[in-house]
Parts: C-alpha cells; structure tokens; sequence
C-alpha cells in the first residue's frame, strides 16, 4: 500500500469510486488526454529533460503522475481528499498527500514548478478560489495546467453521475483562470475526432441505471471495433494534426505571474 502524508482532515465532494475502476491505466480517453498534453508541452517549449516538480492536485489514482514519470523527468507529488484514491498511487517518484490545498501550509508556499489540475473545476461551484489555492502552491513564473470537459449543452446523465457541474467553452474556461490572477498562455481543444461519440453519449442518457451503469456506458464505447476504430482516430489526430477547432475536451496552460516584479 502506498505511503500517505496525512496533511488534512477536510472531506472532500462525493466523487465515485467507480470511476478508479473503470478508467485504467491505458484506456483510450486518457492516453488521448495525455498525448494531448504532451503536444501542448512541447508546443510551449518546456524542458521536459529538467528535475522539475509539480504537484497533481485531485490526482485520484494517480494516472496523470504516472503518465508523466513515463514520459518526461519531472517528479509529481499527489494531493487528494480520497484516501481511497491515494492508496491506488504506488510505484510514483513523488510524494501521496492527503492534503486539502485551501490549507495553504507553509511549507508548500510556492514550492512547485507547476501544478496539474485535470478535470477537477468542473465540479466545484468556485473555481476562481481553488484555482487561487493552486496558485498559491506554484512558484512565481511556475505553470498550471488544466483539463476541463467540453460543450455544456452536451451534459449528459454520464456527467451527472460523475459529479459535472458544467462543461467549459474557451470563453469561460479563460475568465475562471485569469479571475484568478493567472495569465493563460495555451488554450486548446482536444478529442475532435470523438465528438461523434460524445453526441451518441449525449443521445443515449435516460437517466435511468445505477451509477455504476451510467459511468460505464459513459466511458466504454459500445463495440469493441469501435475501441479499436478510437484508438486508430487518437493516433492521427494527436500525431498528424495538431491542433483542432473544437473537441470534447480544452486544455489551458497558466502561468504565475511574478508580482514582485
């Protein structure tokens, strides 16, 4: 079992555990996801060779920090409110943390290089004060990036099971992090290509089944020859194309900014 830091004793918003189930390592929306963010990376020029380190705040079972270990030399520390979530976080470089970051403790005050903030403001009610918190966390100059759903009039019962306040457009996703002080620097949408099978997730809410029913039919497609067609479309859609006019999900990159300045 994963060693935990036990930082707060705030309990956090209900969140499934189905979720941690379900959305494994390797599935197709968060290698999507990922691939997504590591052409934003690079497109920023970000030295992704360098002994940086972030935190993942809301890490959940810790798929984003393992995704980046693999990938870059950055170290990422997890910050969740689920025991049960951090307790699935073994093998990471960095630290488990179950740490409320409203707490702001002074020995995380501008102590990271950046912060990963991953489909976690969708379901608060104020994203301007969490992402203020993050910010706190960040050094001056230091990056946040975050991931957010996309297209709001396509909530769906998958969203409600999951606990989607809101889906973001880039108008509104840019006023909460510069409400927030920060400066945006990269706004993109990803997963084009899934569109049309969020349109069918959208077309297929009842609002009927468990919640473990819904979370599943929201995030496994249908077929199996449709997983592997998803996989195909991924590849050249994150590998050729770059960047897309619209998807099924936007991700911001922030900085800082260095008010002593």
């Amino acid at each position: 079992m994963s060693q935990i830091r036990e930082l707060s004793t705030t309990t956090g918003p209900e969140f499934p555990n189905e979720w941690y189930d379900l959305a494994s390592d390797g599935h197709v929306w968060l290698e999507w996801r990922f691939r997504s963010f590591l052409g934003q990376l690079r497109s920023l020029g970000l030295p992704l060779d360098a002994a940086w380190h972030g935190l993942d705040v809301g890490c959940g079972h810790g798929i984003v920090r393992s995704q980046l270990e693999t990938a870059t030399k950055w170290t990422t520390d997890g910050a969740d409110l689920k025991r049960e979530a951090l307790e699935r976080n073994d093998g990471r470089r960095g630290q488990n943390l179950l740490y409320d970051i409203h707490d702001r403790l002074p020995e995380f005050e501008a102590h990271y290089d950046f912060a990963v903030v991953f489909d976690v403001i969708e379901h608060l009610e104020s994203p301007e004060a969490f992402l203020r918190s993050v910010e706190f966390h960040v050094k001056p100059g230091g990056w946040i990036f975050v991931n957010v759903p996309a297209i709001d009039r396509l909530q769906s019962d998958f969203d409600h099971a999951v606990g989607h306040l809101r889906r973001y457009g880039r108008r509104d996703l840019r006023a909460a992090v510069q409400g927030a002080g920060l400066e945006v620097r990269d706004l993109r949408y990803w997963g084009f290509s899934m569109l049309p099978y969020l349109v069918l997730r959208w077309l297929r809410s009842s609002g009927s089944g468990t919640r473990r029913a819904v979370i599943e039919r929201g995030i496994q497609p249908p077929a199996a020859w449709m997983l592997r067609w998803i996989e195909r479309i991924m590849m050249l859609e994150t590998g050729v194309v770059g960047r897309v006019p619209l998807g099924t999900s936007l991700l911001l990159a922030a900085v800082r900014p260095d008010r002593r300045s």
